[in-house]
């Protein structure tokens, strides 16, 4: 499965995305790197999703989110 990582810039934890061709399913992960201890309330989690429809209502959000917070692309 092909994956490409995301680092976080904040805190130690990235996000992965992996996806295949013969797969059904994309899924979204949180992963902790180094030694630091993390809050008890930052946890991992993971989403998987198994249409289209959903990565692309993810993928809208955010969007959204991105444009609320740093403005619109040019």
């Amino acid at each position: 499965m092909p994956k490409e990582t995301i680092r976080g810039e904040a805190m130690p934890i990235d996000i992965v995305v992996q996806w295949g061709a013969a797969e059904d399913h994309v899924q979204v992960a949180s992963t902790h790197r180094g030694p630091e201890t993390l809050p008890a309330d930052a946890g991992g989690w993971y989403a998987t999703f198994c249409d289209r429809r959903s990565i692309n209502r993810m993928i809208a959000v955010l969007r959204r989110a991105r444009d609320h917070s740093f403005g619109k692309d040019e």
